[in-house]
């Protein structure tokens, strides 16, 4: 993640806005040398959000910790296994 001071940031927003369209790359913005703010895209912040209410549903959080529990009992599927799953079902 790109790390720039605030004096230098407001300089060279339209470029920095420019760079971030570009790349995807977030970019944070420091002030009196510590992360004060962090630039995102609008598609970061929506995932980021979709990914909050996902995560706050109590019945995914069940789901969660039900894989959680599979995975450390050696329990779950293999990635093969899952795409072979994938493939019969379409």
């Amino acid at each position: 993640m790109k790390t720039l001071p605030l004096a230098q940031a407001k300089a060279h927003l339209s470029g920095l806005l420019d760079e971030l369209e570009r790349t995807k790359e977030p970019v944070t913005i420091t002030r009196h040398g510590k992360p004060a703010a962090v630039i995102l895209t609008p598609e970061d912040v929506e995932s980021i959000n979709l990914t909050m209410e996902w995560l706050a549903d109590p019945d995914h959080a069940a789901e969660m910790a039900e894989a959680e529990e599979s995975a450390t009992r050696g329990t779950g599927v293999t990635l093969a296994e899952l795409r072979a799953e994938l493939d019969a079902n379409r």
